[in-house]
């Protein structure tokens, strides 16, 4: 769904700074889904996140 929703934006042509967002959401979306247990963008979500984010820099 997440690749319809990526054509479909840029079917549209629509400006970069409206589809840009609405990617990344849907992108955050798709990561929630396959990998978190919490409500979606709530305070556990974003910590859990958060988390993950500074643990997989930290191997560069």
């Amino acid at each position: 769904m997440f690749i319809a929703l990526c054509f479909i934006l840029s079917a549209t042509q629509l400006a970069f700074w409206i589809v840009s967002p609405i990617k990344f959401l849907g992108l955050l979306f798709v990561l929630h889904q396959l990998f978190f247990q919490p409500s979606f963008l709530s305070k556990e979500w974003v910590s859990l996140f958060w988390d993950q984010i500074q643990l997989n820099v930290a191997f560069y």
